[in-house]
């Protein structure tokens, strides 16, 4: 996994798939939905800004595991 700011980068993070096997995250392209631990959060755009990120502090799952 690699976590970091290059220059031109347009990936967050980087994660292998013996990773996602073992936490048992589910990418599901055909519905652009991440699945993990019986939650789902949609995909994020190519173009998406951080400014459209902010809708997960709207999720009462993240809020109630924030508190």
């Amino acid at each position: 996994m690699h976590v970091g700011t290059l220059e031109g980068v347009q990936y967050d993070m980087i994660v292998g798939n013996d990773l996602l096997e073992s936490l048992k995250i589910d990418l599901k392209y055909s519905s652009a939905m991440i699945e993990w631990d019986g939650a789902e959060v949609p995909m994020r755009s190519r173009d998406a800004t951080i400014e459209d990120l902010y809708y997960i502090n709207d999720m009462p799952c993240l809020q109630e595991a924030a508190e």
